[in-house]
């Protein structure tokens, strides 16, 4: 958490006056591992997003909880991935990845492949224990950082994943404590003002201390324009954020809020 001290403010004498200047969203990083080992170092934390992901779906959850955790999903499979590669062809830098036939937005490990091009796979090869956190992948998905596009198959479009540089990329999932309130914030600005644009709740200074706290006010700017508040009194959205300062926020008050475009056309 960034040092109240050192925390840059908005100008005072507008909506946002007193306010902690707008930051990066609060994320955790993860260490699992303190080198490159093999895939069942972070198969367990795999499984545990994707029952994250799994009820976030079922239980209805939210669009951005939902839209989180797919994200960390592709996250541990990407490296769940890269590391079977790795054990099994410790001399590969990259794995082709190709549509697969099984879903419309997954995608399927094909060859493995050294630093000159070479191939180190068999036609068999893909079938074994862990090279299914493919399917995890979706064709636009947080992997792609990772990989270039290569020349399409006959279902579509192909990429080469770079194996060695996702083993060597901490590990960083989403604060879900964050992710809930940001969420339940999401829906209850939208539910009030559907033409909003963005939003950020305000904060103000506890009595007699140097402290902040979260309001229940909403700062919002609408598709006109025009700026104005929303009350989240009594919203889910308020129990997220109190449950989230009292838990996170000791040290400071990181800015919470969002927009409109934070999720992409799909979700899923």
């Amino acid at each position: 958490m960034t040092d109240i001290g050192d925390r840059n403010r908005q100008p005072a004498g507008v909506c946002t006056g007193g306010q902690f200047a707008v930051e990066p969203k609060v994320e955790a990083t993860v260490s699992l591992t303190s080198s490159v080992t093999g895939p069942e170092a972070v198969q367990g934390n795999r499984e545990q997003v994707q029952e994250r992901y799994r009820r976030a779906r079922e239980d209805d959850w939210g669009d951005l909880v939902r839209h989180e955790a797919h994200r960390d999903m592709e996250v541990m499979a990407m490296h769940v991935l890269a590391r079977a590669v790795l054990e099994e062809f410790p001399t590969a830098t990259h794995v082709v990845l190709s549509r697969s036939d099984q879903g419309p937005d997954e995608m399927v490990a094909g060859e493995v492949r050294d630093t000159d091009g070479h191939v180190l796979t068999d036609s068999e090869w893909g079938y074994e224990d862990y090279y299914d956190a493919a399917s995890d992948l979706s064709q636009d998905g947080v992997w792609r950082e990772h990989a270039t596009e290569t020349t399409p198959d006959l279902l579509g479009r192909r990429f080469v994943l770079d194996v060695r540089r996702v083993v060597q990329t901490p590990i960083v999932l989403s604060d879900q404590d964050s992710v809930h309130a940001r969420s339940a914030l999401r829906e209850a600005v939208l539910a009030a003002a559907p033409d909003t644009l963005d939003w950020q709740v305000l904060t103000e200074r506890v009595d007699g201390s140097s402290r902040y706290e979260y309001t229940n006010t909403v700062a919002v700017t609408r598709a006109d324009g025009w700026k104005t508040t929303v009350d989240i009194t009594g919203t889910q959205a308020a129990d997220e954020i109190a449950n989230f300062e009292a838990e996170h926020c000791e040290d400071g008050l990181p800015r919470l809020g969002g927009a409109w475009d934070d999720l992409p056309d799909s979700t899923d």
